[in-house]
This record gives C-alpha cells, structure tokens and sequence, in this order.
C-alpha cells in the first residue's frame, strides 16, 4: 500500500473507528466556563425526506417576496413576519436554488411594525431589485439595493395612504401600463383610528409611474382600476399573466380578517389594451382547494423558481408558505403542486403548544409531539439515534373531545412512562382557561402505542391552576418514581407571576400519588418588560445538563404584551444530589441560548443527537421549534454508530480520553455485553434494535462526575433475514496510467463500502474490485478486496450473484467520457466498460432472476449511461449519473467534496437512494448537475423521474445512521473596489455530533473553465483554489483572509467542515465581487427582423437583457460598448447603431482588455450575419 493509499484508508476509516485526539478543540471551548453548557444553534434537518430550515422558529402572517437584491443572476428571498422580516440569500443557482438564513430581522424593524409585508422590484434600473415594506401604520418603507447592500431611503415612499386613518396595506408592483417602468398597487383594509375615506378598506389603489425607469413619479389614481373586495375585508394583490395573452391580471387574496372567515381568492381578468389596464372579476374562489378558508393572511407571490421560463403562484397565509403551484401551459393544462420547488423556512404547527420527545415506537430513538388546536402532531423518527430523519406521521394524532380545554387555544403534551409499565403515556394541559391535566395512558405496546380516548382521565390527579399549567417530570428524589414540577401563574391584567412549584411522587412507580406543592424557591428572571398590559409565563424541563447524576431546572421566561413577546431559557443548576435537590434561588444562567427569542417560548430537553448530552428544543408562539445542540466538551468513540449481527464481537475505543474509562451500557434491547474495562461489546439475540453504549472519562478528580467527558455509541443489531434483505453490492474503483486521480477514486471507494456496512451489508455481500488485491478497509485484519477491476471481474461479479438475489446496488467511480454518444468508465488502464456492457449483464440477471437493480455512476460526462441502461420491460432499475452527458465531475479535496461522497453520506444517513439523490444533487449543483432515471425512458426529467427511487431502500431497513457536521452563518456577499484585492470570509455556528477537525473554502474565480476536452476523463480534482479556516476565539468563528481577487466578475467562495471522523457538511456559498478590471463586453443588435414573429425589437430585448447581466456581474458601464438602433426605447443611450464599422471600431477599441466578449442578436445564414440592411458580416471576417 503506497503512502496516498494509507491515507486515503485512515481518512474513511476515522468515521468508523477510534477517534483522532481532536476533541482538544472542543474542550478548548468548554474551558472558559466550567460547569455550565454550551449551546449552539442548528437550523437544517431532514424532514419527509428533505434537508430544509425545520428548526428555524415559526413566521405568522407570512408574506414573502423574492427578488434579485444582490444581483448574482438568482432570486433571494424575504420573508414578511408578524414582527420582523427575514432574509434568506440564494447561493445557489437560478435552476436550483440554495437558501441560507442570514438573520431573522434583517432590516431592524420595530416590534410596532407589525404585519410587514415586502415586495421588491428594481425601482431605479440599476440591476439590483429594490425592497420596499408595507407595515400597518400605513407606512411603505423604501429600500435601495446596491453592491453594498440594502439602505433606508424613506418610511413614507407613497406619503398619506388613507390619511390620518391607520390601515394595513399589502404593496404589489408591476408594469400595468407598457411604458416600461413599474407601477404600484396597494391593497387597503382598515385597521382602526378615524373613519377612512369612503370606498378605501377593501380595495386596491393604483398609483401609476409617470416617470422613468430610473426615476419612478408615481401618480394617485385611487380606485381607478376598480379592484376591490368587501369593505371589512383584508385584501393582497398579485400580478401575474394568467391568461397568457400579454397583460397582467389581477389575483387578490380577501377574508374577514377578524372571525377568521372566507379566505379566498378572486381572479381578476385585463381586458384592456397593453397601454390602458382594465379589470373584470371572473371567480370569487379561484384555486379554492389549495386555499385554507379558515386560516388568516392569504396572499400569493408569482415567481419563477427554477428559471424554466415557467411562473410558479407561491401561496402563503398566517403560519406558513404552504404551497407551490406551477401555472398551467400548453403541455400541462392544470394547476400542479410542486413541493420540491421551494424549502420550508420554518417549522410550523397551526397555533401551536408545546413540543415533547419520547421513543415512543421502542426503536431507540427520540420521536416528536407536538401540540396545536385541540391536537397533538406527531413526526416519527425513521433515522438513527445520532441522526434524526423525521416523517410526518399525523398531524391529528389525538384529537381531544371539545370541553376539556378553552376552545380555540393550543394543547401542551408530555410523553412519560407514569405507570412503568414500559409504555409512553400522553399527559395534556392546555393554554389559558381550564387548566388541569387529562391522561390518556398507553394501552398499546412500547413499540405500538394505543390512546383510546374514551378511556382517558380528566382532571387527573386532582392538579390544576387558573392559567397556563405547564409539567414536566423526573426522579428528582431518586426514588424511581417520576416527580413533577408545575408552573403557576397568577394575576390580572396589570400583570401577573409565575412561580414553579415541586410535586413529589409519594405513591409508587406504578401508581403516581403527588403531595402537595412546594415551591422550589427558584424564580425565574423575565426579560425586561414592555410598557403598558403584559403578562408573564414560565415552562420548566429538566435534564442533568452538566452530565453530574443529577436532575437541572431549565425555565423557559416569558415576558408577553398583546402583539410583543420575548423569551430567556435560565438555568438553575441542580448543587444538591441526585436524592435531595437544590436550586438557588436566582437562575446561575439568565439566557443559556445564544439570543433571546422573539417570541413565547417554550422549552424541553432531549437528547437528539444521540452524544449522551442533552440539547434544547424551544417551541415559539408562532408555530415554530428551535434546535439549540450543547455543545459542551464531549468523549469521542469509536465506532460512534455501527450495523452488526446478533452475537458479533465490536471493540469499542476512546483514543482522546486522559482518564480512566468505564464503559456501560444504557440502552440494551439485543442482551449484549459490554465489558466496563475494555469496552468490548457483544451484540445478544434480540435483532432489529438498537443498543446504546456509554463511556465516562474520569479525566478530574477521581469520583467526582461533575469534570467528567460522556460519549455515547449506538449500535444496530440486525437479524440474517435483515442482511438477506439489504441483498448485494459491487463496488468498482477505476484508474488509469499516471493517475492522479486515484487517491480520491480510493477514498470514495472506500467510503461506499463503509457506508454499505452501516446499511447492513457484510464483507460477504459486498464485492470490491480495485486496485490492490489486499486492501482492509474497516480496520478487522481481515482483507476486504475481492480483486483488481476489470472486465471479467466485473462480469464475473454480476453473472455469478447467488440464485434469489432480490437486490442489487452497483456503484462506479473513476476516469470516464462519451465517445459518440457512448458512455464508459475506465476499469484500469487498458479497459473501460461501456454503458452498453453494463447494461447487457444487467438486462440479463433482471431477466433470470427479477433483481431489483441500482446503479451509481461517478465518472465525467456519466450523463450519458443513462439512455444505454434501460431496464428489460417490468424490472426495476434505477440509474443514476453524476453529471451531465457534457460535463466534467468534481472530485475535490481529495473527494470530500464531490458528489458521491455526499450521495453516500445521505445514504449512509437513513436516507432512500431518491432522497440521497436529491440533497447530493443539491450539494453539488454548483459545480455540476446530477441525473437519474427511474422510470425507463432513458432521461432525466424532474417530475417525472423519483417515484421509485424515493421509496428505494439501500441495504436494510433497520440500519445505523451516521450525522454530518453543519455550517451556520456565513459572511455575506461582498463587493471589492479601489483597487481592493483582499477579503475576509468567516463561517459560524459549526456544528456537529462529533468535534470538528477542518473548515475550508474552495474558491471558484470568475474565469474558471473545467477542462472541455470530450475524452480527457479527467474530473476536476484540485482545480480549485482551496484555504483552510482558522478559528477566532475572539468572534468565536471560523476566519481566512483571501488574498489576489483581481478578476473582474464573482468569485464563488464554497465553504465546507469536516468533522473527526471524516463526516464533511453540506456545503454553503458565498460571492465576492470584483468590479474593477480590463475586461470589455460588445453588445450587438441587428436592426432587421428575423422573422414575422421576431422583429428587430426583439433582439434590442435579447441584449437588453445581456446588459442587465453585465451590471449584475459588476460590469462599468464603461467597459460594456451597444451596438443598436436608437429611439425604440428598449435600451437607451446606445454607443453607436449597429454597422460594421462601428464594431470594428469596437473590437479595437479593445486592445489591451484582459478578455473580450462579443454578443450578436439578428439575422442570419449559414455563413453570414445581418448587422442592418447593407451589412453582414462573415465568420472569418469576425
């Protein structure tokens, strides 16, 4: 094995076996404040198969508008809240979109600004899309995008809307007239104050611009256009070409804000000239089924979101953008749903209560309830211990009979053994009126569970208070029974108290009897107050938080008034023992978040991660949940998860500990072993559970738990009918002469049989063909390789599978290419296996033997296996290639990141093969655009390929998952000038269920080309410019300068972590603007039609359009030469018209410029270009 092989090797199998002594890094950040826990913010996770912002708190009365602020050619968006309005940066392309949350209230606004409602358009034509916010003071707030962000222009950009009457008003732009400049629509509903002007609430008023596009003049014409709904409704316009004929129609959404009544909306047909906008109403409930006619808010935003020339209606209302329609066309006559199109941005539940976790189906890992209106959501867990993949699984799971709590208000559910029996049961209360607890207790199974309703018990245990009772439970006396703690709020409308109160269980285990409430002498601190009504509130949770044998009191403290609301998470530190409690009487923590909420909050501990160290789940009034990880110093292991079979032998290890180490073992379904010294564990014979190990450093003083590290492993312990079914596996890692390429070809081999392992594959199911006939890839002794690759191995490898082989996952990955329209990957340097190849054998066995069969190609231009892989009729297949039949693959960082590496992470993760192919797809989209066929046609359609992959199971169902470290914040776009070369790029808020090792950027310069030559198979391996991160304990980031930005255009900075196991992020992106350089743009338009239906119009649009490119490239002005006709007003001032002298002139005009580029729009032949009626010009004389 050659030192890059060894390499190669330790690097995979870090993520599998012992751990690297980089936990240093993460005791660093604990020692600043012993004792007390650290916490960090994570906003993705996975839910129904989707990575998306699931932890990002909740938005109300949601208003969204998308636009193109920093003019990098996508669209980014802003997120109209109750109180505030977020902002989320696309980085990634027009096509696929990447959102990443820069901060919740983005623009500052006062919490008295409520109801904000952005709308954005380019107000003054300079390439950067305005931003312009509605507030219900009557107020339209200005903002004006240029390279260095957004800047307050005026509050008040239309002055005295409705006078002195306070309204609520929904702005909407677009150009109603055809002068080419936009107008401006207000939708207006009365607020309060004195009466409005007669006809004003419930209609739209137009204010038409008489100026310029660059210099708006907006004119008052009220009513003019006669759109408008019943007086005390609220009314959203929308603009957007419903009938295709050319003109913009008018989609207002309306309802009876205050009863909560009649959402709808109503179509609104232009019957009028392009020049002259007039209105028809045409249906009252237009789209009602994908209208909530009870929930508030309604209103939509047109938008093309993937850049396929197509509008899709984004419709929206009080709790959540909820659903994506895609307008009908030719080919597809209907309105189609289309929830792939658009991420959740918040995680939401109809006016929710409290949030809960419990493993409630006994598979060891923790499951979500979530309360709402006279309801309990659930989302079970399908992913691992460590990595929490969450599906909904209903969201009407207990529907509580009417009466038992005030109607209209949230539930707040706990999930507890109370009868240990072995089963959870629910425990409910509810918001406001009617306060005491109803038990509905488990008469299902632990893995089953089972609340009849008409067995449950109201008022149960005789506890209740007048408002708000929140509960929560634990041994705090170290009885085995379950203690109570309960919240107790009393006073009136000039404000109130909360105190929490102890319950002690005095009765059994089985039997709950609770004594009478003692105070716990713990008070909880409150934001500060606002002026005038406000009302206080306090939920409790407990959890031993410092990992010292005793039970912690989180209190989460809620300050509240009628619209504002804010929220502290204190801690009162347990300083008794696990029998005798004792809090102080002042939280030893005010805030242990990193920020105060915004809102109600909340509060639960739970343990999702899997690390040993309980994390924190804030639940918010406005729908949402917030995921904060401790990120205290914790003990690797290795492995941290692990798939064996019953009765298999694993050593367990812990390479960073200082101290003694004892091992044992908290969760044990199998009947393992563990032996407390060594850590050696033995799998016992129950299957498809999961076993939980814990290891404790006694790093401190001996026998004091408070200094010590916990970590914790996971391991799955699967049957033989489990490995029978995740059926077989050929993985063949490739190379060529002198091959460069072959350590990261390695090291995605490698990583695909690791990651098979943990999906339930053995050494015997999985075929290695590679380089070396001997190769130990998990680190056993034992040799993994089964030969080299080549064409009888490989052909050998699919025609003798066993008889019955059910499954069969084949994964590729080298040098490869397209020869006339053929498709191969080189095996080793003499030979390559052609799609066609593959595609016989494959036919073959699915023929014999009905295997279901998938197939990963990693290989440059592997786009093109895809039409020669076809399936025999009525098999299975689902083929999926990393790129385009045209483009080249990215293996970078030694093939961290590439799109394989995140494929089988996903994989490896929990995810089906579809869902994998989604987020690596989305991984990689920047750098290349990953295909999939599963429905036999030979191409990849987005709607139409997924079904099948999607319900596709890699290996076993019941298989360990693996975690990924994740990037937070990161430093926002800049714009470089003055000579400036240099800047600075930080990450923050990385995190991870093991310590991170690594953050790096790789950074993509404006004129990067991927080699072009059609059968050079190589990927781009290190291409690429890459610069580590260094972390700042002062900001508390992760920084790097980058040094020699001198090329005109955007620099696409990617920055990725890794953590100590070889676990990489998804990537984030960020852009770097040089708007200084030589380059030079020539833009021509012919001033002859093309044809009837293409007029010279036409083409001054096309390279309109292209200068509106370049400004958004940061092209100067005067770097950029128009070649066009004047006076059609498309594109003034033009440099000259279009002749063939001019554009000589231009080109050498030129000289000098560090690149050039040269656009011509018109007619022509096969041999020549139409400049005008007497020019043309040749290819050789260009």
């Amino acid at each position: 094995m050659t030192a890059r092989e060894e390499t190669s090797t330790e690097a995979r199998r870090r993520r599998h076996a012992a751990a690297w002594p980089f936990t240093l890094l993460v005791l660093a950040l604990a020692a600043s404040a012993p004792g007390q826990p650290q916490f960090t913010q994570v906003l993705h996770g996975v839910l129904d198969g989707r990575s998306e912002f699931i932890w990002n708190g909740g938005q109300k009365y949601v208003y969204p508008a998308f636009g193109d602020v920093d003019a990098d050619g996508d669209l980014d968006l802003f997120l109209g809240n109750f109180g505030d309005v977020s902002f989320f940066r696309n980085d990634g392309t027009p096509r696929s979109p990447r959102w990443t949350f820069v901060n919740r209230n983005h623009l500052g606004l006062d919490p008295d600004d409520h109801w904000p409602a952005p709308a954005m358009c380019d107000i003054d034509a300079d390439g950067f899309e305005d931003l312009f916010v509605a507030t219900w003071n009557s107020e339209l707030l200005y903002y004006s995008a240029s390279p260095t962000g957004l800047t307050l222009v005026t509050r008040n950009f239309i002055p005295d809307i409705g006078g002195s009457a306070r309204l609520i008003i929904y702005p909407e732009f677009g150009d109603l007239d055809g002068d080419g400049d936009f107008d401006l629509l207000i939708g207006v509903s009365q607020r309060e104050g004195p009466a409005p002007e007669p006809g004003l609430s419930g209609t739209v008023l137009y204010y038409r611009n008489d100026g310029t596009p660059q210099a708006p003049a907006m004119t008052a014409l009220g009513n003019a256009l006669g759109l408008s709904v019943s007086p005390e409704f609220v009314v959203t316009p929308e603009l957007l070409d419903l009938d295709g004929d050319g003109d913009l129609d008018a989609l207002l959404g309306t309802g009876d804000v205050w009863n909560r009544t009649q959402y709808r909306f109503v179509r609104f047909e232009n019957v009028g000239p392009i020049t002259t906008p007039s209105f028809v109403s045409q249906e009252t409930g237009f789209l009602a089924s994908h209208v909530r006619p009870d929930v508030p808010g309604l209103n939509a935003e047109a938008v093309d979101l993937d850049s396929d020339s197509r509008t899709e209606l984004v419709i929206a209302d009080e709790w959540a953008l909820h659903t994506v329609l895609r307008l009908p066309s030719t080919a597809s006559p209907e309105w189609e749903p289309d929830v792939s199109l658009l991420s959740h941005f918040e995680s939401r539940a109809d006016y929710p209560g409290s949030s809960c976790t419990y493993d409630i189906d006994d598979d060891g890992d923790q499951d979500l309830f979530i309360g709402a209106v006279g309801n309990v959501e659930f989302y079970r867990n399908v992913g691992s211990p460590a990595t929490p993949h969450w599906r909904t699984e209903s969201l009407a799971l207990l529907p509580v009979p009417d009466g038992f709590f005030q109607a209209g208000r949230s539930l707040y559910p706990q999930v507890c053994d109370i009868d240990a029996d072995g089963d959870g049961d629910m425990l409910i209360t509810g918001e406001y009126a009617n306060n005491r607890i109803v038990l509905f207790e488990n008469a299902g199974t632990p893995s089953s569970p089972d609340w009849p309703v008409d067995s449950m018990i109201d008022n149960w245990q005789g506890i209740s208070v007048p408002h708000n009772l929140h509960i929560c439970f634990g041994d705090l006396d170290g009885d085995g029974d379950l203690d109570m703690v309960s919240s107790n709020r009393v006073g009136d409308a000039s404000g109130t108290v909360t105190s929490l109160d102890y319950r002690q269980n005095v009765g059994t285990a089985t039997t709950a009897a609770f004594a009478a409430p003692v105070s716990l002498q713990a008070v909880p601190s409150y934001p500060p107050s606002f002026d005038g009504y406000h009302y206080e509130d306090c939920v409790p949770s407990l959890a031993d938080l410092d990992a010292d044998g005793d039970l912690d009191l989180l209190a989460a403290a809620v300050m509240s008034t009628q619209f504002r609301s804010a929220s502290w998470i204190n801690l009162f530190e347990n300083t008794g023992t696990a029998t005798a409690p004792t809090f102080a009487a002042s939280p030893d923590v005010l805030n242990i978040l990193p920020f105060a909420l915004r809102e109600a909050g909340y509060v639960l501990t739970s343990d999702l991660n899997g690390d040993g160290q309980a994390d924190v789940l804030c639940g918010d009034s406005d729908g949402g949940l917030r995921y904060f990880q401790q990120a205290s110093a914790s003990l690797s292991i290795g492995p941290a998860g692990a798939t064996v079979p019953s009765g298999q032998a694993l050593s367990l290890a812990t390479p960073s500990a200082t101290g003694t180490v004892s091992w044992s073992l908290i969760r044990n379904a199998s009947g393992a072993t563990i032996n407390p010294s060594t850590g050696l564990y033995t799998a016992g014979a129950s299957t498809e559970v999961v076993d939980s190990v814990r290891a404790r450093d006694d790093r401190g003083t001996p026998g004091d738990l408070s200094d010590d590290l916990i970590g914790q492993a996971h391991i799955h312990v699967i049957s033989p009918a489990s490995i029978a079914q995740a059926g077989r596996a050929i993985i063949v890692a490739g190379t060529r002469s002198a091959d460069t390429l072959w350590p990261a070809t390695d090291f995605l081999a490698q990583t695909a049989y690791q990651a098979l392992l943990a999906r339930g594959f053995t050494r015997d199911t999985i075929t290695l063909l590679t380089q070396t006939a001997n190769q130990d890839i998990d680190g056993d002794g034992l040799n993994d390789s089964d030969g080299l690759a080549t064409l009888a191995t490989l052909q050998s490898a699919i025609e003798g599978l066993p008889p019955g082989t059910n499954r069969l996952f084949v994964y590729l990955v080298d040098h490869g290419g397209d020869t006339a329209g053929s498709g191969y990957v080189r095996l080793n340097p003499t030979e390559t296996v052609t799609g066609s190849q593959l595609d016989a054998w494959l036919d073959a066995l699915q023929t014999a033997q009905g295997t279901d069969v998938s197939a990963v190609i990693d290989c440059c231009r592997s786009g093109s296996f895809l039409d020669e892989m076809i399936a025999p009729s009525g098999q299975d297949r689902v083929v999926i290639a990393s790129t385009l039949e045209s483009e080249d693959a990215f293996f970078t960082a030694g093939g961290h990141v590439s799109f394989s590496d995140a494929l089988l992470g996903a994989i490896e993760g929990g995810l089906t093969l579809g869902e994998a192919f989604d987020l690596a797809q989305g991984a990689m989209d920047r750098y290349q655009r990953a295909q999939m066929d599963d429905n036999g046609d030979g191409l990849y359609d987005r709607d139409g390929d997924g079904a099948l992959a999607r319900a596709w199971e890699v290996g076993a169902s019941f298989t360990a998952g693996s975690d990924r470290p994740q990037i937070g914040l990161i430093s926002a776009n800049q714009t470089l000038s003055g000579g400036v070369s240099t800047a600075l790029v930080w990450a923050d808020d990385v995190t991870g269920a093991s310590a991170v090792d690594r953050v790096w950027a790789v950074v993509v310069s404006p004129e990067f080309q991927p080699n072009p030559d059609d059968l050079a198979e190589f990927p781009i391996e290190e291409q690429l410019t890459q610069r580590e991160l260094t972390y700042d304990p002062v900001d508390e980031r992760y920084e790097v300068t980058l040094t020699g930005l001198t090329s005109l255009g955007a620099y696409k900075v990617i920055l990725y972590a890794r953590d100590v196991w070889g676990g990489v992020s998804f990537p984030k992106q960020t852009y770097i603007n040089q708007t200084e350089s030589t380059e030079e743009l020539i833009l021509l338009a012919s001033d002859q039609a093309y044809d009837a239906n293409s007029p010279a119009a036409w083409s001054s649009q096309v390279i309109a359009y292209a200068y509106e490119v370049a400004l958004a490239r940061l092209f100067p002005p005067a770097n950029v030469t128009v070649l066009d006709a004047s006076g059609n007003g498309i594109l003034e001032p033009q440099d000259s018209p279009p002749t063939e002298a001019a554009l000589l002139a231009a080109i050498s005009g030129a000289n000098g410029a560090s690149q050039l580029t040269i656009q011509l729009v018109g007619p022509g032949s096969v041999d020549a270009f139409q400049i005008n009626a007497s020019d043309t010009l040749t290819a050789s004389e260009l």
